[in-house]
């Protein structure tokens, strides 16, 4: 559908806007290779690493969810990468407190995306 309306229609978009099921690597390298910025919850238990700040190396991969957050990251977001992707290769992820009981984690390849209130 996506190759569809970016070759066949020709349909002139940015900004790609899914829903978790959507959020497989290869449907994302599609996207990115098209071009365009992506939006798309992914689920609490997607892995994901981090450059620890003291080594400067990757951390081993562990579920979004159990990221330690800080208030600044809370704000503007936190780079991980996500298994699968090619190495080095980073998203934004934004935690989003839906409710008291919910969740959300929300990724992006929006370099210039500042903070959560804009995502």
């Amino acid at each position: 559908m996506l190759q569809n309306a970016h070759l066949a229609k020709e349909l002139t978009f940015k900004t790609v806007l899914m829903d978790t099921w959507y959020a497989t690597v290869s449907l994302l390298k599609q996207i990115e290779g098209y071009g365009k910025t992506y939006y798309c919850p992914v689920k609490e238990n997607r892995l994901v690493s981090y450059l620890d700040a003291e080594t400067g190396k990757p951390t081993p991969y562990q579920q979004v969810s159990t990221l330690t957050w800080s208030e600044e990251e809370l704000t503007m977001g936190r780079k991980v990468h996500l298994r699968g992707m090619t190495k080095g290769h980073t998203v934004t992820v934004f935690r989003l407190v839906v409710s008291t009981n919910r969740t959300d984690y929300v990724i992006t390849n929006d370099g210039s995306t500042p903070n959560i209130e804009e995502t």
